[in-house]
């Protein structure tokens, strides 16, 4: 709000909660009151937010200056220069409109947002007849027209939602604009508003007074007007809302055991107060859907079934007259299945019956309930709203204790976009459109919502989930194999991407590894296979674009292919066969060009390299793709007869000039007479910021290869960083076999298999010596 005073004593940062939004909006009342001349016929409304007193520190000021349609307009262009030019000099953020009566009202019959905000409408000083009026014509306008305004409300909303997510289970989600967000609860007055339906009162209206604590927090903090929760502000909101007691007494027991920080409970707490709000604005529209029904003169109501005990009524899921849940105790799984296949929605008297008198799953439960939870989970996208009303309601916590867990649980690294929950059920929805290429979908299905499982107690989350797994299996009703198979599934869910994406595929080693641990698995290795690529897949599909685009995609193929063919005592292919820039290919290219290098950009973002290997090759290439401002998103790097070929994934926008540039520098580089090196320390030191992250480190992995020695290294990803660690292996005479680069949202991964002068795998000790030269350059 900028230099408007707030007439309350509080630290910066800590003036958090009603009293302080109240005492923002009562300052600036008192400010704009005292601009606005004593003119009979004009007034100054607040609209919006500040209408509803809801100002944060950096909220806009919303103002709307009315007048009669008689007075003249230069004076009143006048009157509204003495005002917003002394706002605007304050350093407040202003949104005005100077309009009549009449002009406000037509324009808000066509305009969503003005009509909303006349609905907030507040006198600060002036005339008060003429905001009392447009009030009441605002509300009249809105009640005579309540299907068409509350379609285009929910068009909005709708936009909303494909806009900006669920903020149940975003990450760094949107306090105001994402689904179950400010905008949302606002929402729901409007709908109350039409005098169509009411609207949930109580527990929403206490979630909405949460997330303005969380909004005040997190602008008071920033010093700016963010609405997007950001990850590197999360701790120090966390903490302000601490001090000012709004996370004081937030279930520490649970807090203690779930979450490691103040940071991840304030993420939770979000979530719950954002499902609040979405599960109230669902409830709503179902109620208005209900209302525009039923005054349909035609309508004839007509039950269809769905399954047994369950049918569809006016898109709706009900329960048959004659059905029972206190004796029928898989009904409730039945009907889930039922609406999620479907794609409809509980009836809230249905969901209140299943809560209220379904007889508990005995466990282990019997083949119905598993094989009607298996058709659950197979509904792909109708899966996730029918279990949320599961959760919501309280029936998934009886069906699914262990869910409870990982409920709301943040997950916080670069690759991901939800929290764990959420993550699981995207799982499960990739999961099912898998299903045609394994033998058992109901254990495919099952994995993926177990995966995770372990991810928020101690130790390696796929090693505890495996032992959970064991546990849950056999009480879901799966006998010894089917429960061993789901164990090993979710121990190794990782071992695959890891495998294709950070290890040399030609490597014996990163074969039998996988071989290894398919033999583990209680089912043939060819379904295991099958079975933990398709959850591979789904997972990482459901992870977000850092972790599943066509390139990754390649190389999780491209493993699977050389598995199944070991597996069918074929020989195993040399490369995958649909890559168009086959290395032998390139390689031979190579041998017949003049000037021994060859540059091959073979789609906008594939660029592949072929020439004679050396030591510090790797580092040339990279640091010149760094000096012409491409990001390497991933790269692998291999030697067929002496030729070193290289393909790397970047983000650039390409032209036949960039080209021949990169083949040009390219060329000066391995002739030594252009100074990679020099080049991007000039460049960088003007650009280089600050950044609080974790410090790099480099691994030895042991086992990894019979023939090399591989080291990983792990980094916040930044211009050049390849090229340094590429750099200060080649300064410790070491040669790189071949090499696996990955970008994960922000963090670089990248694996390098380097060898002796001999081609033997290096010393223990002198492993450990090239591992600490490379991290002391980063």
């Amino acid at each position: 709000m900028g230099a408007v005073p707030v007439a309350m004593e509080g630290r910066p940062g800590l003036e958090i909660g009603p009293a302080f939004r109240r005492a923002r909006s009562d300052a600036a009342d008192a400010f704009l009151a005292a601009l606005l001349p004593p003119v009979p016929g004009v007034a100054l409304a607040a609209v919006g937010g500040y209408g509803r007193q809801e100002l944060s520190p950096g909220s806009d000021l919303d103002v709307v200056l009315l007048h009669d349609a008689a007075l003249d307009a230069e004076a009143i262009a006048e009157i509204a220069k003495k005002i917003w030019y002394p706002v605007w000099d304050s350093g407040a953020k202003l949104d005005h409109s100077v309009r009549t009566v009449q002009e406000a009202r037509e324009l808000a019959s066509t305009d969503l947002a003005v009509a909303a905000g006349l609905l907030d409408a507040r006198l600060v000083a002036g005339d008060a007849t003429l905001v009392a009026g447009i009030r009441a014509a605002a509300f009249a306008d809105w009640r005579r027209e309540p299907a068409r305004r509350l379609g285009d409300l929910r068009r909005e909303y709708a936009g909303r939602l494909e806009r900006h997510g669920e903020l149940a289970y975003r990450l760094e989600g949107d306090l105001k604009e994402a689904r179950g967000g400010l905008r949302d609860s606002t929402m729901l007055r409007f709908i109350s508003a039409s005098w169509l339906v009411d609207v949930p009162h109580g527990a929403p209206e206490r979630a909405r007074e949460f997330l303005l604590d969380v909004r005040d927090a997190l602008h008071g903090v920033s010093g700016r007007a963010l609405d997007r929760l950001l990850l590197q502000e999360q701790d120090a909101v966390a903490a302000a809302l601490r001090e000012a007691g709004v996370l004081a007494g937030a279930e520490p027991k649970e807090a203690a055991e779930l979450y490691s920080s103040d940071a991840d409970l304030l993420l939770r707490r979000v979530a719950e107060a954002a499902g609040t709000i979405a599960y109230a604005a669902e409830t709503a529209w179902h109620q208005v859907d209900a209302v525009l029904v039923a005054r349909n003169p035609a309508r004839r109501p007509v039950r269809r079934p769905l399954a047994d005990g369950v049918v569809e009524q006016d898109g709706e899921v009900y329960l048959a007259r004659a059905a029972a849940p206190s004796r029928d105790p898989v009904l409730v799984l039945r009907a889930a299945a039922a609406a999620a296949d479907s794609g409809l929605s509980f009836a809230p008297n249905t969901l209140r019956r299943l809560a209220e008198e379904s007889a508990p799953l005995p466990r282990p439960w019997p083949r119905p309930a598993r094989e009607a939870f298996a058709a659950l989970l197979g509904s792909g996208p109708g899966l996730i709203p029918v279990w949320e009303a599961l959760d919501r309601s309280g029936i998934l916590q009886s069906l699914l204790p262990e869910w409870r867990r990982i409920r709301s649980l943040p997950q916080r690294n670069s690759l991901h976009i939800h929290t764990v929950d959420r993550h699981t059920l995207e799982t499960v929805a990739a999961a099912a459109a898998l299903t045609r290429r394994v033998d058992r979908p109901d254990l495919l299905l099952v994995a993926a919502l177990l995966h995770d499982i372990g991810k928020g107690l101690p130790g390696d989350h796929s090693e505890v989930g495996a032992e959970l797994t064991a546990d849950l299996a056999p009480a879901l009703g799966f006998g010894p194999a089917d429960a061993g198979v789901l164990t090993g599934l979710v121990r190794h869910h990782l071992l695959l991407p890891d495998l294709a994406t950070r290890r040399d595929p030609d490597d014996p080693a990163t074969l039998g590894t996988l071989l290894d641990a398919l033999a583990e698995l209680p089912c043939p290795r060819l379904e295991a296979l099958r079975l933990l690529r398709a959850l591979s897949e789904a997972d990482s599909t459901a992870t977000g674009p850092a972790a599943w685009n066509p390139w990754r995609a390649g190389l999780y193929r491209n493993l699977a292919f050389r598995a199944e063919a070991a597996l069918l005592g074929c020989d195993p292919p040399a490369a995958e066969p649909s890559d168009p820039a086959h290395s032998a290919e390139l390689a031979e290219r190579c041998r017949n060009d003049p000037g021994g290098l060859v540059v091959v950009v073979e789609d906008a973002q594939t660029v592949s390299v072929a020439t004679a290997d050396r030591i510090g090759l790797l580092a040339a290439v990279a640091g010149v793709l760094a000096l012409r401002r491409l990001t390497i998103r991933a790269a692998t790097t291999e030697t067929v007869d002496g030729i070193a070929v290289q393909r790397w994934l970047v983000t650039a926008d390409w032209s036949a000039a960039l080209e021949n540039r990169l083949r040009e520098d390219l060329r000066m580089a391995l002739a030594g007479t252009l100074d990679v090196a020099a080049r991007l320390a000039t460049r960088d030191a003007g650009e280089r910021r600050t950044r609080l992250v974790a410090p790099p480190s480099t691994a030895v992995l042991p086992h990894a290869s019979a023939s090399a020695t591989v080291l990983e290294v792990r980094a916040h990803d930044s211009p050049g960083l390849l090229h340094r660690a590429a750099a200060a292996l080649a300064a410790t005479g070491v040669s790189v076999r071949s090499a696996r680069i990955s970008t994960l949202g922000a963090e670089a991964v990248d694996v390098f298999y380097v060898v002796d002068a001999d081609g033997a795998p290096l010393s223990d000790g002198e492993a450990r010596r090239v591992a600490g030269a490379v991290e002391g350059v980063l």
